[in-house]
């Protein structure tokens, strides 16, 4: 495989049971928060950037700025097909190393039960969002046509996963904080929700990591 060769190593030897099944664990987290996370931000980003130069294009006569903008728009689409097929890539890596703790778990366990007869053991919970349990969330920034922003607030209220939503000064003029039961779901209601609000302009979305 081509690619730099790290120095060092990054997990160190591995010499129990147990620190197999910590190490899966953790390994575990850190693909949930990579597709969960780091994924869907950059998903968004490039929604946000498709949805602005749409507008751009629909607001300008200029044919040279429509041409350029309409040719760039079929990449960023692409885009966001290579990191919806990363995310499946990724979600069959996250289901093997979830069955392989599972398999160390049961393993781990008997080696124990052999060892300490009538031990008490405690089941390594499976991986669960960092944030304890909240849902994925997001903040939307939006930009809306003059005079309008009190009407975008309204229409945002009315929406059922949008938790909070406020009038700002400054760059944005409205914000509002979205939560659902999952990151795809979050997705959706920001593009057909959000988005599709009569008098929006443009919106920035940002992916709450922790």
């Amino acid at each position: 495989m081509a690619g730099k060769t790290l120095s060092h190593r990054i997990i160190s030897h591995i010499e129990s049971l147990g620190q197999a099944v910590r190490v899966v664990r953790d390994v575990e987290s850190g693909y949930h928060s990579l597709i969960e996370e780091n994924i869907s931000y950059w998903w968004a980003v490039e929604e946000d950037i498709i949805d602005s130069y749409t507008k751009l294009i629909n607001g300008t006569d200029d044919e040279k700025v429509r041409s350029a903008l309409s040719e760039i728009i079929p990449d960023l689409r692409a885009h966001i097909e290579v990191l919806e097929s990363m995310r499946e890539s990724f979600k069959k890596i996250l289901a093997d190393v979830q069955r392989h703790g599972k398999m160390l778990q049961a393993l781990y366990f008997d080696e124990e039960l052999k060892q300490h007869p009538g031990k008490d053991l405690e089941l390594v919970e499976e991986h669960q969002p960092t944030r304890g349990s909240a849902m994925p969330l997001a903040f939307v920034m939006m930009t809306t046509e003059a005079g309008r922003e009190a009407d975008v607030l309204d229409e945002l209220k009315k929406i059922e996963h949008v938790k909070e939503a406020c009038l700002t000064y400054g760059v944005y003029d409205v914000v509002a904080r979205i939560e659902a039961e999952t990151s795809d779901k979050l997705k959706d209601l920001i593009v057909s929700k959000v988005r599709g609000l009569d008098n929006v302009k443009s919106t920035l979305t940002m992916m709450v990591v922790e």
